[in-house]
């Protein structure tokens, strides 16, 4: 149950979706864009799993010691999964609400590194990419 948590809180961040690539480039379409959007996310997010896996057994359940690896780990994560999202092209038909998910995340992400690893701003951003449908990028 305590690592389900740990995952949870750690995988909030995973709520990133991106756009303003490239100017010149062809916006994706709704399916691609989704495709490596969710690789992207998918990726960002096994790599946490596998950092909370390796932790020892006295550390999941260490709220303390997880608000530092969150705090150490999992933001700079979250930012580098936040700028590799940014780069994709997004549908246009979609280009601003992804535009005001991404900023609700990067204000999530600064909460929570503000806050010492606190998770409660990254739900908000999580319910936004879900409903997006971008499962991946959520917990």
């Amino acid at each position: 149950m305590k690592k389900v948590w740990v995952l949870l809180a750690m995988a909030v961040g995973l709520g990133l979706i991106g756009c303003g690539g490239s100017d010149d480039a062809e916006p994706l379409s709704k399916a691609e864009f989704k495709k490596q959007a969710t690789a992207i996310c998918e990726k960002s997010r096994q790599e946490r799993y596998d950092k909370v896996d390796a932790l020892p057994k006295n550390v999941q359940s260490n709220k303390q010691e997880l608000k530092k690896l969150i705090q150490s780990e999992f933001i700079p994560s979250f930012r580098a999964m936040y700028d590799e999202l940014r780069e994709l092209n997004p549908p246009e038909a979609e280009a601003e609400e992804f535009e005001k998910v991404l900023a609700s995340l990067e204000a999530a992400i600064d909460k929570t590194e503000s806050n010492f690893g606190e998770t409660e701003a990254l739900f908000g951003a999580n319910q936004k990419v879900e409903k997006m449908g971008l499962a991946a990028c959520g917990f």
